[in-house]
């Protein structure tokens, strides 16, 4: 299992995913980002899902990252996670459909004309993903139930994230 980011191949990008779930309220997050194959910053997402389990956190982000990938015209992409169970589903979707209700889009998503391999990495692997994960609850702290549960877009990486994508590419790409 891979426990550090790794390039895609060339033509390639990759897309990692996170969920995140506040114990105490049940409130979820999820976060992704998506990276080329020399490790720029093509996008990055957060969103608040409402009161979920870190599963279905995770799921959700799944579903919003295809469909933004899809959207910005992506035709070849690693598609990497951290939690084994959406690994599964995400590979196994046909076998899990009554899951949960994003399962059936997900499919549709991987369905489409184009490429989607998936591989589980350990968290290690996906900081990235992570701290935009958990960025939603600082950016939404003032009021997390009553901002709606808009995705959020990002051209660059927040400030609260660069450190992690620096982290992240520097090894990988020899940068010292």
């Amino acid at each position: 299992m891979v426990s550090q980011w790794q390039v895609p191949h060339k033509g390639w990008c990759t897309l990692n995913t996170n969920g995140s779930m506040v114990a105490s309220t049940g409130f979820a997050t999820c976060g992704r980002v998506l990276q080329n194959h020399v490790g720029d910053w093509l996008l990055g997402f957060f969103r608040k899902v409402g009161v979920y389990s870190v599963l279905e956190a995770e799921l959700w982000g799944v579903a919003e990252g295809l469909r933004l990938a899809w959207d910005v015209g992506i035709q070849v992409m690693l598609f990497e996670v951290d939690n084994g169970n959406v690994a599964r589903i995400v590979q196994d979707k046909a076998r899990v459909s009554g899951l949960h209700e994003l399962v059936p889009t997900i499919s549709e998503l991987v369905g489409r004309d184009w490429v989607v391999r998936v591989r589980q990495i350990r968290r290690s692997a996906n900081m990235v993903a992570d701290g935009m994960a958990n960025l939603v609850r600082s950016f939404y702290v003032s009021s997390l139930l009553d901002n709606g549960l808009a995705t959020q877009v990002f051209s660059m990486p927040r400030d609260e994230v660069v450190t992690l994508v620096l982290d992240d590419v520097s090894p990988v790409l020899g940068v010292v």
